[in-house]
């Protein structure tokens, strides 16, 4: 794994919080997997199969890193669960915290990047330890996860999910599937959301038509925001992190995530598989 050095640190967290807090009231729509019915049916199913692993305990405390507007920690809401949730940008926050207040549930909230979280919450332990769709976000992710694997109580869970699997867009068919689904989320999100057509144009047409592109002020790097979403994280890596650490992989899993019913079947059939998953016991102590 690459060394990433503090300053390029500096400029990745900075970048996620400017993007995150950009698209805090958009990010349901802008994100294929909030609306695909395929995936929020296999979050359920998974969060049934941790929670099942669990069923002598008679409170589950689950931390939700990197919680966004709320896709894994509202589940664990609605299946009982003590839940506290860490994001990076205070924008998503206010929108699950509205969520959450909406489900008459209550949910503790952090704003903070992981390694601050973990280094200022030294003693706190969590039956369930979730990764969301955050790790390609991080420079440092195997480090990140390796910190959070050692906040887990003895049969605790480790579930990563989301992920962009390694080698992603290498082959024409992923490429290929990968555009169609892009065009569709490009036409879903100006039929839901016209004002999106602005931020759209900036992106396509900004170094054509001069007063399309983004002020220096607004512009987010998203290469950088979304550090590891283009080469995928080594599946390997994360596996050896997770058995170095006594973790028991009960399911790996990699699968196509697509927005919509055609390109879903389509990399289905084709096997374009552009996300994992891993969900991990931790042995006892």
């Amino acid at each position: 794994m690459e060394i990433i050095h503090d300053d390029l640190k500096a400029r990745i967290k900075a970048e996620n919080i400017k993007m995150h807090d950009r698209d805090s009231r958009i990010y349901d729509i802008r994100h294929p997997y909030m609306r695909n019915k395929w995936m929020q049916r296999m979050f359920y199913e998974d969060i049934d199969f941790i929670l099942g692993k669990l069923h002598e305990k008679d409170t589950i405390k689950v931390l939700d890193c990197g919680c966004g507007t709320g896709n894994l920690s509202l589940k664990f809401l609605e299946r009982g669960c003590q839940v506290t949730g860490v994001d990076i940008s205070a924008k998503m926050l206010g929108e699950i915290a509205q969520k959450a207040q909406s489900l008459k549930k209550d949910i503790s909230l952090n704003q903070s990047d992981l390694e601050t979280f973990f280094a200022k919450n030294t003693d706190e332990k969590y039956d369930v330890i979730s990764f969301g769709a955050v790790l390609h976000h991080l420079p440092d992710y195997l480090n990140i996860l390796e910190t959070g694997l050692k906040r887990v109580t003895p049969d605790g869970i480790v579930y990563i999910v989301g992920e962009p699997a390694s080698a992603v867009g290498q082959d024409f068919l992923t490429r290929f599937v990968l555009k169609i689904d892009i065009l569709f989320n490009i036409a879903y999100k100006i039929w839901v959301m016209p004002v999106q057509m602005v931020s759209i144009l900036k992106k396509i047409g900004g170094r054509v038509i001069p007063f399309l592109t983004p002020s220096r002020k607004d512009y987010v790097d998203e290469n950088l925001a979304e550090y590891y979403a283009g080469k995928g994280l080594d599946e390997n890596l994360l596996q050896e992190k997770l058995l170095q650490n006594y973790y028991k992989i009960l399911n790996f899993k990699k699968f196509p995530e697509m927005g919509f019913r055609l390109t879903n079947s389509l990399a289905k059939k084709l096997q374009v598989n552009t996300s994992l998953k891993i969900i991990a016991q931790k042995q006892k102590d």
